[in-house]
Formats: structure tokens, C-alpha cells, sequence
């Protein structure tokens, strides 16, 4: 009876630990210093006046970093001016720093499937696998590796004190290792996936670094696609969901992720 306290009483702890993780490392809205930026962006959208706001948006990115809220309206301003790649980059932005936002989810979706309106449905359990496996950003991930390595080492020490049976170290060992792997496996992939978008009307892709190669197929302004490789410009890139690779201009793509 003592043990299954001990182990009720720690998945307690972690439950209410990680909550108070999540609330703290939400978004941060644009910070006070740059409000009147935000506002004048966000009143030149209501206007219609959106290539104006997407300077608006553009130029407090360059002040400071990101946010989920700045990335995903400026995905909204750069749709308006007809700039899909633009805005689905931004929008997948947006994703990463607030994976269970439905209005970030929705205006993906929607998209893609303006982009890519003869895609194949993804099959429903490798779609649940990495909903589940995005659930949570990595900033969060890497938040809560930390706390559960403080649980961790104080459980430890109260074990080898002989405070606590081996059942409560064991539960966090267990939690602790998942989390770890999980957010080892994350960063891994963050890294050395260089995910991108095509932020031009068409991207011609060719089978060498340079306009004297044979054109092999095109990429649609917002194709996503995985950078292979770069050279004097160029840029190899793989499209996964279509089997082909070849290299295009560097202006033709962007990176989700700084170089």
C-alpha cells in the first residue's frame, strides 16, 4: 500500500510539473516594445492592405525571435498577397512553436490541399503516429527532460537514503527515459533534416547545379520538400512524397529552419 502511494504520488508530481511546463513555455505575444509594430501590421491587415503588413511582420522577425502568433500571421498577410510558399513556410513555423494550435492546424491543412489537391490521403495510423509524435514542441520536450531529471536525481537520492522503495525510482526512471529518448530522437531529426518550402511561381529543378543541366521536373510555389545538398548556389532537394530529386536556384526554396 505504501509503494503504490509512492508511485500515485510521483505520477502526481510529474502531471502537475509538466502542466505548469506547458503554461509557462507558451508563446510569448510580441513583447511590449515592439506593441506598436505589431499593431500597425495587424491595423494594415484589417485594412487590406496586406504587402504592407507583411513588411510590418517582416520587420519585428528582424528585431527579435519569432513567435507562434507573429509566424502565423504572417502567414496569413503573405496568403493574401498570393504568396502560398511564403505562407505555408510561416505557417509551419508557427506549427513548431504551437503543435496543437487548431487555427495553425486548420489554415495547414487547407493549403496543402490548395497546393497539392491530388495528394493521396495519409494513411490513418501513420497520421495518428505523427500527430502523437509532434503532440509537443520541442522547446516543451526539451523543458521537461530537464524538470524530470531534477524528479530524477532527488528520487535517487531519497532511494539511496532509503526514503523510498525502489518502485517510486523505477516509475521516474521509466518516464524519465521515455521523454529523454523522445526528445533525443526530435532534435536528431531537427537537425539533420533540412526541411524547406518553394517560395517561387515554379521552381525548375535540374538534374546538376546549373542552367546548363537538363530541366527534370518542377516544384509548385509551396511544394514542401528535404535538402539534400548545396553547390555555388544551388540547392539539391528531395521531394519524398513524389520520389524525385534535383537541384534548383537557392532563391527557389527556403529553409523552415535557419541554415
Amino acid at each position: 500500500m505504501k509503494d503504490m502511494k509512492i508511485v500515485i504520488t510521483m505520477f502526481l508530481l510529474v502531471f502537475v510539473i509538466l502542466i505548469l511546463l506547458f503554461i509557462c513555455v507558451m508563446p510569448a505575444r510580441v513583447k511590449s516594445n515592439a506593441q506598436e509594430k505589431w499593431s500597425q501590421a495587424n491595423l494594415a491587415y484589417e485594412q487590406g492592405k496586406f504587402e504592407e503588413s507583411v513588411a510590418f511582420y517582416n520587420d519585428l522577425l528582424a528585431q527579435e525571435c519569432g513567435n507562434a502568433d507573429l509566424y502565423y500571421n504572417l502567414g496569413d498577410a503573405y496568403y493574401r498577397t498570393g504568396k502560398s510558399g511564403k505562407a505555408l513556410l510561416n505557417y509551419r513555423r508557427a506549427e513548431r512553436l504551437s503543435p496543437r494550435d487548431e487555427n495553425i492546424r486548420f489554415n495547414l491543412k487547407y493549403l496543402r490541399a490548395r497546393i497539392n489537391s491530388s495528394e493521396t490521403e495519409e494513411n490513418i495510423l501513420l497520421r495518428f503516429g505523427r500527430s502523437f509524435f509532434y503532440f509537443f514542441s520541442l522547446n516543451e520536450l526539451s523543458a521537461a527532460v530537464l524538470i524530470l531529471f531534477l524528479i530524477f536525481s532527488i528520487v535517487m537520492a531519497l532511494y539511496l537514503f532509503r526514503k523510498i522503495s525502489s518502485i517510486g525510482l523505477k516509475v521516474i526512471s521509466i518516464v524519465f527515459g521515455i521523454v529523454l529518448i523522445w526528445a533525443g530522437v526530435r532534435i536528431y531529426l531537427d537537425d539533420s533534416v533540412k526541411e524547406a518550402v518553394v517560395v517561387v511561381s515554379k521552381a525548375e529543378a535540374r538534374n546538376g547545379p546549373g542552367t546548363e543541366y537538363q530541366v527534370i521536373f518542377t516544384a509548385p510555389d509551396g511544394e514542401e520538400v528535404v535538402v539534400l545538398s548545396r553547390e555555388k548556389g544551388w540547392m539539391e532537394i528531395g521531394l519524398p512524397s513524389r520520389g524525385l530529386k534535383g537541384w534548383v536556384t537557392g532563391e527557389s526554396v527556403e529553409l523552415l529552419k535557419g541554415p
